[in-house]
């Protein structure tokens, strides 16, 4: 009782050391997290300190630890931890054990891992009723479940996410903003789409990430991760002259944007090269394929 107030002895360190456990995801990380809030818990009790009790950050290494071990059903007590987060908040009226965003992308990880849109679009509905801001941190763990999906309409869905996005933006929610991450997990499920006109909807896509970086926001830079996702998208087309099309977009890139090609890029071509299909059977066209491919 005689030690100052900030002097006395908090749960920052604790924070850290769950921290730690619950990215090294190790079996038994989930096991030795709970330990230290049971510990934290009584210490709290007993020195009537509240500066110790496990708060949000606590329950989020938790719920991370849960995730990370990858063992059947450890969602299913991740979202018992959320719970009592939530009930513990409003119950005791304390503020730092209230869920924020990373506590519910933390659950939301683990449903993408499954690509269970469905529960991460369910978590994103009850983010808005408790009225915890979503970001494009919770959008993009989204187009990342999406694009596991194998659906015919995945295209679709991962399109009318961005449109929502845009919506939420105009509306005024400034962290809403779509990243380059949301345009490049886009192009990948165009990539899974069976859509004739993908090519087309992709360079689109392409045009507002370069159309974004012109106009200033550095954050859109055209990378190796951008030009890999739209040749990803020509390779798995069955246009007739994917593969020139492949070497005109890498050479766009290393000319505009000073892209140098990597390892996954060329494999993208090599793959466009040996799945080339012609119905005009073109045999000129057939020996460029071969050759592009040697070279």
């Amino acid at each position: 009782d005689s030690v100052d107030e900030a002097e006395r002895m908090n749960n920052f360190a604790y924070n850290i050391l769950t921290s730690f456990w619950a990215k090294r995801g190790e079996r038994g990380s989930s096991e030795r997290i709970q330990g230290t809030i049971h510990r934290l818990t009584e210490m709290s009790d007993q020195t009537n300190n509240e500066g110790l009790a496990p708060d949000k950050f606590t329950y989020t290494s938790l719920m991370l630890a849960l995730v990370n071990e990858k063992i059947p059903g450890n969602l299913e007590k991740c979202g018992a931890v959320l719970d009592r987060m939530e009930d513990l908040a409003e119950r005791t009226g304390k503020k730092a054990l209230m869920p924020d965003e990373m506590a519910y992308a933390t659950i939301m990880n683990g449903y993408s891992h499954e690509g269970n849109a469905q529960m991460i679009e369910s978590l994103i509905r009850r983010m808005k009723c408790k009225g915890i801001p979503c970001t494009d941190i919770a959008y993009n763990i989204l187009l990342n479940a999406i694009v596991k999906i194998k659906a015919h309409d995945v295209a679709e869905r991962a399109e009318d996410v961005l449109k929502r996005m845009a919506q939420e933006l105009a509306d005024g929610n400034s962290g809403c903003r779509p990243s380059i991450v949301s345009y490049i997990t886009c192009i990948k499920a165009l990539s899974r789409s069976h859509d004739p006109n993908k090519i087309k909807r992709a360079l689109k896509l392409f045009e507002t990430i370069a159309g974004r970086f012109k106009s200033g926001d550095e954050s859109f830079r055209p990378s190796e991760r951008v030009l890999g996702s739209v040749l990803d998208v020509v390779a798995k087309s069955n246009e007739a002259h994917k593969v020139s099309m492949c070497l005109g977009l890498i050479d766009r890139m290393k000319k505009e944007y000073g892209v140098t090609p990597n390892r996954v890029a060329y494999n993208i071509v090599l793959s466009a090269c040996a799945h080339h299909i012609d119905p005009s059977e073109n045999e000129e066209l057939r020996r460029e394929v071969l050759k592009t491919a040697v070279s």
